[in-house]
């Protein structure tokens, strides 16, 4: 037999030989045969042959056929679910990006998403990119508009100085060195605003936002805007709130003044300007309500550009509307708005702000739910 002929030749033994036709079709009529040597220490002295049917080993194999199926799917499914999971992180962050990407063609702030890996630094990169490209454009607008601005009190201070040089009575004299004063101060004010808004404009997110109380704020502006106001013979009025927020304060305060300035220049003598807040749904409203002849609506579509202004109600000179713009850019780096309404007889500009405003995700600044109108 050619197992016990392999063995005896040192090499693997083994035979399948038909045993005959079974009564079972389904039954492989087949035996199995391996043989080992039998040693006595070197010496080769015999051959044992082991036999089993073929029949007997068929459930072993069909389960082990099934093991390795069943392991395969498995291994299989783990695969799917591996690259699943890669595929979603991958559009995940090419999400993010386009979603900055969005936010920087509108001109919105964000900071770049934090992905790791070369999608990381495409973010990086085009964060240095925008930053770049607003940079010039920045300056190129900046310029643009600051020239009219400055040219106006640039001519009447050089002919009030020419006039200066003639010889005049002391109270022209006075009245031309007033004008030149007032003049200066109107260029210094113009250009002190426009730093500020230039830093609000750098910055993607407030830097430290805590808890506030919206009275605080309120009482605070009423507090810094006072001697203007007596100055106008214009009352103000803070109404009391137990309203919490959560902001950068000095940024809010800033707005708030800002806008409380402009509320009482706007104001007619004796007039009232209102500071209060109250909610609006899930939004919190910081509003300043003077009785002044609001805006035209031409104008009113353009608030909060910068250099957009309309003439005082007295007869005072044309403001920057710098002042607007600062409140916007502060609104806006809290995920909120500024909005200008006309009420019976007085109209109110108001700083909307988001009430669960947080901390705790810089994105959520840029990509927070848009104010209502």
């Amino acid at each position: 037999w050619n197992d016990v002929y392999l063995t005896l030749r040192g090499r693997y033994g083994a035979r399948t030989t038909p045993t005959g036709p079974e009564p079972d079709a389904t039954v492989d009529p087949t035996t199995l045969y391996v043989a080992a040597p039998v040693l006595d220490g070197d010496k080769l002295i015999g051959v044992l042959t082991l036999a089993k049917a073929t029949a007997t080993v068929a459930p072993v194999v069909e389960k082990a056929r099934a093991k390795i199926l069943r392991e395969g799917a498995v291994l299989l499914g783990l695969s799917l679910l591996i690259g699943l999971a890669a595929t979603l992180w991958i559009v995940g962050a090419v999400r993010r990006l386009v979603r900055y990407a969005d936010a920087a063609q509108a001109g919105r702030r964000s900071p770049p998403p934090q992905v790791p890996g070369e999608l990381g630094r495409l973010a990086q990169a085009m964060d240095a990119m925008r930053a770049r490209l607003e940079g010039q454009h920045y300056v190129e607008n900046t310029v643009r508009a600051l020239t009219p601005e400055l040219k106006s009190p640039l001519a009447a201070i050089r002919g009030a100085g020419e006039l200066l040089r003639e010889p005049m009575a002391d109270a022209d004299r006075e009245r031309f060195a007033n004008h030149v004063v007032a003049q200066s101060q109107r260029m210094q004010s113009t250009i002190d605003r426009l730093l500020e808004l230039s830093k609000l404009e750098q910055r993607a997110a407030p830097e430290n936002a805590t808890r506030l109380a919206a009275a605080n704020l309120l009482a605070q502006s009423q507090s810094n805007c006072r001697s203007h106001a007596d100055a106008a013979q214009v009352q103000l009025e803070c109404l009391p709130t137990e309203l919490p927020l959560q902001g950068d304060a000095e940024l809010l305060q800033l707005a708030l003044d800002n806008l409380t300035h402009n509320a009482v220049d706007f104001s007619p003598t004796g007039g009232v300007v209102q500071l209060r807040a109250n909610m609006q749904g899930t939004w919190l409203a910081l509003e300043v309500v003077d009785q002044g002849p609001g805006f035209a609506d031409f104008v009113q579509e353009r608030l909060g550009q910068r250099f957009v202004s309309t003439p005082r109600p007295n007869g005072g000179p044309k403001g920057s509307g710098l002042g607007l713009a600062i409140a916007q850019q502060v609104a806006q780096l809290h995920g909120g708005s500024l909005q200008v309404s006309r009420e019976a007889h007085s109209t109110c500009v108001r700083l909307l702000l988001p009430a669960d405003f947080t901390q705790t995700s810089q994105t959520s600044f840029s990509t927070h739910t848009p104010a209502p109108h």
